[in-house]
């Protein structure tokens, strides 16, 4: 600060200010500029939320319906309700208020990554090959497992998954704001693609090589008949007596994606807000971000429509 006073360098007036990335268009392409991303970045993440509350109660309601006697569309509703209460005020809360809630998921992440991959090939011989020749001796299900470990033919159905499991970037002003020292943030985005990277390449080739064909598009519920080697064949084809660990590890891995979404919907519902704030009100945005009940408004825009 005595160097910037001699030199007469004045200090930066915005540094404590947070730029959304359709400011930083605004900024750089100008308005036209803005116009496109905002288009795209609405339909992008309306989708994503539409996604991800269909996800949540397609899985609860086939899972664990709560009102067995009535249709798969009831339950749906119903859970798309508690969906709802549960995900409209976290996405009006800013994310240094949800600290908790994320950082728990984020541990059960951890712990589903970990159980998929060390219960992959027990749970193969408890759902596929094994389980199916005990019932029908000398079936072609031995073959199963049979499956190319590359194939450049399917490159197309890899590459939007890939782009949606690592598409971020419109979050990036969200998520830096409430880290204290940014000169971390460089390591922190870093590593977080590592271990993503490395993550779902490790569950892809383990999983690819434990299940081969039959494997699910949702990797998830191949855990459905996961008895982790224990239980008792009857003669109509049911195991009994499954141990309860296994029976936890399988519900864990069966509902923990339906439940995970709680914390995805929220953080991608901010992002939209901010970002249809910052175009609304254009320069003065800076200004409108200290006004609580008028953020809530914006949030509030963004994550009641996917949800209806």
């Amino acid at each position: 600060k005595l160097i910037q006073k001699e030199m007469k360098v004045p200090e930066y007036t915005v540094k404590n200010r947070k730029f959304e990335v359709n400011t930083l268009c605004r900024v750089f392409l100008g308005k036209q500029g803005l116009r496109v991303y905002t288009v795209f970045v609405c339909l992008y993440i309306y989708g994503a939320l539409w996604a991800y509350t269909s996800v949540f109660a397609n899985s609860m309601s086939q899972a664990l319906p709560l009102l067995p006697g009535l249709s798969n569309d009831t339950n749906y509703g119903i859970y798309t309700v508690i969906f709802a209460i549960v995900v409209i005020p976290m996405s009006c809360l800013e994310m240094d208020e949800q600290v908790g809630v994320q950082v728990f998921l984020t541990a059960c992440r951890f712990l589903m990554v970990f159980l998929m991959i060390s219960t992959s090939w027990t749970c193969a011989e408890d759902t596929g090959v094994a389980a199916q020749n005990d019932i029908n001796p000398g079936s072609e299900a031995e073959n199963a497992n049979d499956a190319q470990m590359f194939s450049f033919s399917n490159m197309h159905k890899m590459l939007p998954i890939v782009v949606f499991a690592t598409i971020y970037h419109h979050s990036i002003p969200g998520l830096s704001h409430p880290v204290a020292d940014k000169k971390q943030l460089s390591g922190i985005f870093l590593s977080t693609c590592a271990f993503s990277g490395v993550a779902y390449s490790v569950i892809g080739f383990i999983l690819g090589s434990a299940f081969g064909e039959s494997v699910k598009q949702s990797a998830n519920l191949n855990w459905k008949g996961f008895r982790g080697g224990t239980g008792v064949l009857t003669e109509e084809g049911i195991y009994v007596d499954v141990a309860p660990w296994a029976v936890a590890v399988s519900s864990f891995i069966l509902c923990f994606p339906a439940l995970d979404v709680v914390s995805a919907f929220p953080l991608n519902a901010i992002t939209l807000g901010n970002n249809l704030m910052g175009a609304f009100h254009g320069n003065n945005v800076h200004e409108i971000e200290a006004d609580r009940w008028k953020v809530i408004q914006f949030r509030l825009i963004a994550c009641i429509p996917p949800l209806v």
